[in-house]
């Protein structure tokens, strides 16, 4: 059980009941890690109130004074011995503070957690539940998903205490998850995303889905979808151009910056392998376009913007804390042949300048991520990279070589911009997703992992892997998920945890930092 300390006390009841609490007192637990410090966080209470924190093991009703426990109240003389009570502080709030059992034994087992307030209890908080496990470790959610809203792609919005709703990568629906007792609601959406869409969450809520493949035509569209949370509300607008592939940055003014992408389509977008076919390759620099444009959520309407200095597919777009828009790599085209690019450009949304000189990667990579850090560094971090040294000497398109870049490049702002090497990890994979973690670290999961290096035994599969990288070139040692992911969705949850859904698997998991 918890970390026992030497501390005793009698709960007395004769003292008259404190002042009756504000509605709904809510209970938070953070940590969970073996071995590792744990808190439970109650809020929402009267000041001054008394406050008794209760643990269990099962989750059975137990009516005690006027309320109903979720868990028996058999363990109460540990929450004694513990100290797991007292008096809430002038907010309505307290911190109980634990540190969790090392012993691999409990490693699966699950803690339940509920707060009585008042002498004679009469308001009780939610229930939490606190599954234990190792530190960097993956384990299932307490209750799975509904395979049905299987999540590819979408996005994640914050709801009331903590709960965090997926939506557009799962058709017409939605789904909630509840990270107090990691369980998951299902919801029905007033939309259906177009598979592949890129989604932005704007500065007031709302979310942008944006081009995508139409579901009846199957070629890119120009749809795009402002969806209202609140109001449970779509309105459909129009783009000027199609788009997939394509990236969309929220700016620091409110408005999105959509670029590039395919307006037209010769390839099966849905079969990542089918961008390792030569001939699909070469037919790529007719569909890739080099037009932007701006969303004004004010007006709900887009307008043109600044075409790219070249063509861009597949490309990373992330806004640095100087309000530029950093766009690195992708696919582009030299001479009518498609070719990964390494460029990168520092755009600025105020002047549309790309400025006089791009930079380059000291790899070209396509398929990848970047991310703004806490620190304020921008990585762009794995992707696709081609080798066309054999290819130009033979015009074959057969010998191009594409493989998993396996680096981390920082961008280095600052007269014309350039990049530097900060980190390799141990499996390449592009369509990877990245998180930034609360001690500053970097999450990086999933992918698509290809290894060609023996033509006999051509590796390509949804890669299971997680690398945890802390800057300064420092990884922790890698993990696996329980299942492949492309681009899978990661959401720190604020009980510390991060949750991973969806990426074409149908299970959620949750990483124990």
């Amino acid at each position: 059980m918890l970390h026992r300390t030497a501390a005793s006390a009698v709960l007395a009841t004769t003292l008259l009941a404190a002042p009756a609490l504000a509605d709904d007192p809510c209970l938070i637990q953070t940590g969970g890690a073996l071995g590792q410090p744990a808190s439970w966080t109650i809020s929402g209470g009267d000041p001054g109130a008394f406050w008794f924190l209760l643990f269990g093991v099962v989750e059975v009703p137990t009516p005690i004074f006027t309320i109903t426990l979720d868990i028996p109240i058999d363990l109460y003389t540990t929450s004694l011995a513990i100290g797991a009570y007292g008096f809430l502080d002038p907010s309505g709030g307290v911190t109980y503070n634990a540190t969790l059992p090392a012993g691999a034994s409990f490693d699966g087992k699950c803690f339940r957690a509920q707060a009585a307030l008042n002498f004679l209890p009469d308001t009780v908080t939610n229930l939490t539940r606190l599954p234990l496990s190792f530190s960097q470790s993956f384990r299932p959610t307490f209750t799975a998903p509904n395979p049905l809203t299987a999540i590819t792609g979408g996005t994640a919005i914050e709801g009331d205490k903590g709960a965090i709703r997926v939506l557009g990568g799962s058709g017409g629906t939605s789904t909630t998850f509840d990270p107090r007792l990691e369980e998951f609601t299902d919801g029905i959406l007033p939309f259906v995303a177009p598979g592949f869409t890129s989604s932005t969450v704007l500065a007031d809520g709302r979310v942008l889905f944006c081009g995508g493949i139409d579901p009846v035509s199957g070629d890119p569209t120009a749809d795009a979808i402002v969806y209202d949370p609140v109001a449970n509300t779509a309105t459909t607008v129009q783009m000027a151009h199609a788009r997939l592939g394509h990236s969309t940055t929220l700016l620091n003014d409110g408005r999105v910056f959509v670029a590039g992408g395919l307006e037209t389509i010769s390839i099966d977008i849905s079969d990542p392998s089918s961008l390792l076919d030569p001939a699909t390759l070469l037919g790529l620099p007719n569909d890739i376009q080099v037009s932007t444009e701006f969303f004004d959520p004010n007006t709900n309407t887009f307008s043109n913007g600044p075409n790219l200095p070249d063509k861009r597919l597949m490309h990373s777009a992330v806004r640095r804390a100087n309000g530029n828009v950093v766009i690195s790599g992708g696919v582009s085209a030299f001479a009518g042949f498609p070719l990964i690019t390494s460029a990168v450009r520092d755009f600025n949304p105020s002047t549309g300048s790309y400025g006089i000189f791009p930079g380059f990667m000291a790899t070209a990579r396509a398929g990848h991520d970047s991310i703004l850090t806490a620190s304020g560094d921008v990585l762009m971090i794995g992707g696709l990279a081609a080798d066309v040294s054999t290819f130009l000497t033979t015009q074959d398109p057969a010998d191009i070589v594409i493989s998993g870049v396996k680096t981390i490049e920082r961008f280095n702002a600052g007269g014309i911009p350039s990049t530097t090497v900060v980190g390799t990890f141990q499996t390449g994979r592009a369509f990877c997703s990245t998180a930034n973690l609360a001690d500053g670290s970097v999450l990086i999961a999933g992918g698509f992992a290809i290894d060609l290096s023996d033509p006999q035994n051509p590796l390509i599969e949804n890669s299971a892997k997680v690398d945890r990288y802390f800057g300064g070139g420092v990884f922790a040692t890698p993990v696996d998920m329980a299942e492949g992911r492309i681009l899978p969705l990661l959401v720190q949850l604020d009980t510390g945890a991060v949750l991973v859904a969806g990426g074409l698997g149908i299970t959620a998991e949750i990483y124990q930092p």
